[in-house]
């Protein structure tokens, strides 16, 4: 599992990662052409816990976005304007076809803590 803060995403880790998830380098995998994608991520005590990075998908994608918190979230996929919305601890999730190409932070809505960058070829 990756456990992660907005805190500890240097500039560096940023460029790599937005490197891997554009496929220039041996970032994240790939799913498969027609496999629907499961991103999933837990919130606890303002930190993102999340069992893999976000694989690179080809665009027309089925991806389901869920996340489990400990406490009301808003959670935004930037550039598919898609939501998962707690309004205390539970579980939610959202499903979008990624139709759109580009890399696209995942998010938690009012303090912009960073999940998933969601690659889209």
């Amino acid at each position: 599992m990756h456990r992660t803060a907005a805190r500890a995403l240097t500039p560096l880790a940023v460029a790599l990662a937005v490197a891997g998830a554009a496929g220039c380098g041996g970032g994240s995998p790939a799913a498969e052409p027609g496999d629907p994608v499961t991103l999933t991520a837990e919130l606890v005590d303002g930190e993102v816990v999340i069992p893999e990075e976000a694989p690179e998908v080809p665009r027309g994608t089925e991806v389901t976005l869920q996340v489990t918190s400990d406490a009301p979230v808003e959670v935004h996929v930037h550039g598919f304007d898609e939501y998962v919305r707690l309004d205390g601890p539970g579980t939610g999730e959202t499903t979008f076809t990624a139709d759109l190409q580009g890399v696209f932070e995942i998010e938690t809505h009012d303090t912009g803590l960073l999940i998933y960058r969601l690659a889209v070829r």
